[in-house]
C-alpha cells in the first residue's frame, strides 16, 4: 500500500486474467482451463458469471505440482 502526499492510502489491486490468458501464460487449450475451473482445480476468482484468475496464484498452484526428481 502506498500512500499519497495527504496521507490518504490508495490500494492498489492486482490485475485480473481471463481465461484466454491463462491458457497462453500455461500453453494449455482455452477449454483445458475452463475444465479444469469447472472443477475446481485450477484458482478462481468468480465474479458474477465470469472467472477470473491472479497470475500470483495460478504460478504458485503450477510451482506445488511440479514434480521433484527422484534421488
Amino acid at each position: 500500500m502506498t500512500t499519497t502526499a495527504s496521507d490518504v492510502p490508495i490500494v492498489t489491486v492486482p490485475r485480473l486474467m481471463n481465461a484466454e490468458q491463462v491458457a497462453d501464460l500455461l500453453g494449455m487449450d482455452v477449454e483445458w482451463v475452463w475444465k479444469m475451473s469447472r472443477r475446481g482445480q485450477i484458482p478462481t476468482i468468480t465474479l458474477g458469471r465470469s472467472r477470473r484468475y491472479r497470475r500470483e496464484a495460478i504460478l504458485r498452484w503450477l510451482e506445488e505440482r511440479e514434480s521433484q526428481p527422484s534421488q
